[in-house]
């Protein structure tokens, strides 16, 4: 299975303060086991890194982001890059479905993930499913 990982995702995995920390953590720990190949995107990592920093604070939140490089390097996750043809391609997207609470970056998401044969999102922003995506946390017990 593939598993794109949104700034979302990321934020509720690593603050502990978060309300859904524990069950993305136990998503993300599932994928980890079942040996599921993980995707995310420079965006994601920016944007994710940017709020960690004001939730818990510079030093962990460069401590995520040399644990993203290192499992980069390793092949334990992938980083898709939005450029400027994905960005394109996402405003398209973003007037097609103008009536979603989704952005430009989930919109350029997307587009990775179509790209990619990405079917699965570990988000927040269940929005994603009207898209054709299908999300997870779904509800409790959902498993990978």
């Amino acid at each position: 299975m593939r598993l794109f990982l949104d700034e979302s995702a990321w934020i509720a995995v690593l603050d502990r303060q978060h309300d859904q920390h524990e069950a993305f953590k136990r998503y993300f720990n599932e994928a980890l086991q079942n040996g599921t190949k993980l995707f995310t995107s420079n965006v994601a990592v920016g944007l994710a890194l940017s709020e960690l920093k004001e939730r818990i604070g510079l030093e962990k939140s460069l401590k995520f982001y040399e644990i993203l490089e290192e499992a980069y390097l390793v092949n334990h996750i992938r980083i898709l890059w939005v450029g400027r043809r994905a960005q394109k391609e996402a405003l398209r997207w973003m007037r097609r479905y103008h009536e979603l609470p989704l952005g430009l970056f989930d919109f350029a998401h997307a587009v990775l993930m179509d790209r990619r044969r990405i079917h699965t999102i570990l988000t927040q922003k269940t929005a994603f499913t009207r898209i054709g995506f299908r999300t997870i946390p779904e509800g409790e017990g959902t498993a990978l």
